[in-house]
Parts: C-alpha cells; structure tokens; sequence
C-alpha cells in the first residue's frame, strides 16, 4: 500500500510539472465566433511574452529584456514560424500567425464589433500604449490596458504583429507600436516589410484553429493541366496521374486572383501565398512530367509561399538551349521539400532559391542545364541528398551566395562543363560529404570560395580537367 501511494504521489507530481511547464510556454486563447466570410478560430489573449519565448526556444532575442511578461520581439517572419513548429512539436497542437483577414476581425471585436477606431475604443488612451503616452520609449507588459469587445489585449499599440499573409516579396504586420503615433495603430492601418526583418517593437501573436488543428488537408487527383492549375492552393495534396502536362494547354484556366498568374504565354506558373500544398506523381516511381515551351520562364515559380512537398515529378523545358529560363524559383519562402524529383533542360537553373529558409532536396536529379545547375542567394539551412548532377554545361555550375548552413551530402557531380564546379561567396558553413566529382571538363578553377567554413570531406575527384590537382586538396 505505501509503494502504491508513493508511485500515485510521484505520478501525481509529474503531471503537475508536466501541466505547469506546459502552461508556462502555451498562450491563453480567445474564442472568435466566424462571420461567414472568416472561419470561427481562436487567437492568443496577449502578445507573445518572452517568458513563452524562452521556454519554448531556450533564448530570448528582444533588444529589452525586461521580463517575462513583456512582448517578445527582435524575431523576424522565419524566426517565428521556428517557434512554432517547436510549440506545435510540444504541444500536439497546429498553432500558426494568424492570417490578415483573421487579425483584423478579431481586433475590431469579431461579432461583438462596436464599430471602433482603436481595438477596444475610439479613445487610443483606454486600450493601447503609443508614442503619445509613452514618453520613456519602452514597451509594456501584456494586457495592462482595457481589452477589446471579445477580450483581447493590445491589439492596438505595445507592438507590431506579425501576419501570415504577404505583400509581393514581403509580409504583412499589424497593430502598430509603443513607438508609433495613433494613426498607425488603427484597427485599419496596415504595413509591411521583408520577412527577414526584425525590430525592436515588432512580436506576434498566435491563431488556433477551431477543432486544435490545421484546416483539413483536401487531397486531389488530377489528370490535365486545367484540373492541375484548378487545383492549385493552400492546405491541399494534389496528385498528378503518370504522363506529361504541358503547361500550355492549361491557357483559359480560372486563377485565383492574386495568388496563381502565368508569366509566360506559352508556359509557366507562379504561385504566391500558399501554404502547406503537396504536388506530387499519383503513383510511386512513376513520373508525372510538368513541361513548358518558353526558354525563358520557370516551369513553377513560388513566392511568399511556406511548407511546399514537390515530389515524383519531371519538369523541365521542350526547348533546350541557351535561354534564360529555370525549373524551379523559390522567393521569399520557407519549409520546401523536392524529392524524388527530375529537373532538365532550362536555361538558367535547375533550382533558385532566394532568401529561403530551411530546405531539403534529396533523391533528386539536375541535368541538361545550361547556365547554371542552381543558384542559392541569401538563404539559411539548405541541404541536398542523395542526387545527382550531370550533363550540365557554361558559367558557374553551383553558384552560393550569402548563405548559411549549406551541406551537400553522398551526392555525385559528373560529366559537367562550366567555369566553376562550386562559387561560394561570403557564405557561412558549407559542408560538402561523401561527394563524387567527375569528368568536370571546362577551362579555369573549378572552385572558387572567399567564405570562412566551407569544408569538403571524404570526397573522391576523378578525371576532372586543367585543375585535377587543385582538387586533391579537398579530400
């Protein structure tokens, strides 16, 4: 009997541990009935505070660590969604930012809307600290000032708040700050900026969807191009029958206003804002062929887009040559996924990523390109696996810029020709493992590199032209 009430005890005591460092990192939600036009979700109380920061991450990266109550900032767009793939990973649970639409119904009070300047009053004073009364330049802690119609705190001034949704290349914050007149934290005014940017009055807030989860991932089968760009959007699987799309015949197929335009009239689409979209081949190791005429496009092209699965899929250009057009383009985007994957024949890139976050690309191939093999510019934590380059020709074949954390891994580099096999330019670790590179044929170094930690090891350089030598030191 003592052994059993002692292990109830102990049972006991690790729950409420458990529960309380739980409730130390998780954000108090507010229910918001829907309208219709916005789907009912929940949103947090208050501002994201540092303490929930610091448990969740283990630092805490605000220019005023004044405490755990306060406002967490200095995080930029991508640093937010790392928090929240961490809080989703603790939890169980599908936190996200709350997109533009669902911001604003909930800081003008949802259904209990009185029709507002401010969230919560047409007096500024009674719900927000703005520049006007806070003459110490300093943020507040959270829901120290009157809430809004459904409860809400600090939707109007203390800090800015980040957004999912974009503006062309940048995202979307609301709410004006502690450091900004009136006017700027409306219910009504709106700004913008890059997604890489972090400010000293700038934090977020977090939605819950209704029903502890994600909006239901719908899965599509097509089998043409029409029904293929119909498709298209967040929060969807789509599986593409084996056989090839030539993007052209999709021509005359309705677009989401905004978020799916071709940029090309014979061929090539761009996709801006989506969220958690799967294209992938119906079936298992067979090819479905995505394939556009225009030498100077990009058979897909992603803006502002996050958690993007392409995989099973051929794409590349009926038109080979010189030209300057790529496979894939990816800007401004975070969480991409290739595997599986063929691209041939552009012009300029097999892949382009350009300030994008977190990417991996494994079992994938690049060849007949023939400028580049890819170009990665500004990025953070790109790795590639188990893929093979080759047959690629001219300039310099993997072009890395300003990158950090790059890693290539048991990956195969052969029957190329280009000026540079690898320019690395002011980038910050970069490991390349377990490479073969071969029959590199082209006049100049093959390397370039003036960036600090770009490391090769355990890679094998055979039958490569003019700098053979130069290689060896790199094994």
């Amino acid at each position: 009997m003592r052994k059993t009430a002692l292990y109830l005890m102990i049972a006991t005591a690790t729950f409420t541990a458990k529960a309380q460092q739980q409730k130390a990192f998780e954000p108090e939600m507010v229910s918001v009935q829907g309208n219709g036009k916005v789907h009912s979700f929940n949103i947090g109380k208050y501002e994201v505070t540092q303490g929930q920061w610091k448990a969740v991450m283990g630092d805490n990266p605000s220019s005023y660590k004044i405490g755990d109550n306060y406002p967490v900032t200095n995080v930029s767009w991508y640093d937010v969604q790392k928090f929240i793939k961490k809080l989703n990973a603790l939890t169980g649970k599908k936190y996200r930012l709350p997109t533009e639409a669902e911001w604003t119904y909930a800081a003008k009070g949802g259904n209990k809307s009185k029709g507002y300047a401010y969230s919560g009053s047409n007096n500024i004073e009674d719900v927000a600290w703005y520049s006007g009364n806070s003459s110490n330049s300093v943020l507040r802690p959270v829901g120290k000032k009157a809430p809004n119609e459904l409860g809400i705190y600090d939707m109007s001034g203390n800090v800015w708040e980040w957004c999912q949704d974009n503006e062309d290349t940048n995202r979307v914050f609301r709410g004006g700050s502690w450091k900004e007149d009136a006017l700027y934290c409306s219910v009504e005014h709106r700004n913008y900026n890059s997604p890489k940017s972090i400010y000293y009055n700038l934090g977020f807030r977090l939605v819950l969807p209704e029903g502890n989860g994600s909006p239901s991932v719908l899965t599509i089968s097509v089998s043409n191009v029409k029904e293929f760009i119909t498709a298209l959007g967040s929060d969807r699987i789509i599986e593409l029958k084996p056989g090839k799309y030539r993007l052209i015949d999709g021509l005359g197929a309705p677009l989401i206003p905004e978020k799916v335009w071709w940029t090309s009239n014979e061929g090539g689409l761009a996709l801006s804002g989506f969220s958690n979209l799967t294209i992938r081949s119906a079936k298992s190791r067979k090819f479905a062929e995505l394939i556009i005429n225009d030498p100077y496009a990009y058979v897909l092209s992603f803006v502002n887009c996050n958690n993007i699965v392409i995989e099973g899929i051929k794409a590349g250009h009926s038109v080979k040559g010189y030209c300057e057009g790529g496979v894939f383009g990816f800007w401004n985007s975070t969480g991409i996924t290739i595997n599986q994957t063929a691209m041939y024949g552009c012009g300029a890139e097999g892949l382009l990523f350009r300030d994008v976050e977190d990417v991996t690309v494994t079992n994938s191939s690049i060849y007949e390109c023939s400028y580049q093999i890819m170009t990665v510019y500004e990025c953070r934590n790109i790795s590639f696996e188990n893929c093979i380059f080759h047959n690629n020709k001219e300039y310099d074949l993997v072009q890395i810029y300003r990158v950090q954390n790059l890693s290539f891994a048991d990956c195969t580099f052969k029957d190329n020709r280009g000026f540079k096999m690898f320019k690395a330019l002011e980038s910050k670790v970069a490991v390349l493992r377990s490479l073969f590179i071969g029959n590199h044929t082209e006049r100049g170094e093959s390397i370039e590199n003036n960036s600090p930690n770009v490391s090769f090891f355990d890679c094998t350089f055979k039958n490569n032209a003019e700098d053979h030598d130069r290689f060896k030191k790199y094994k």
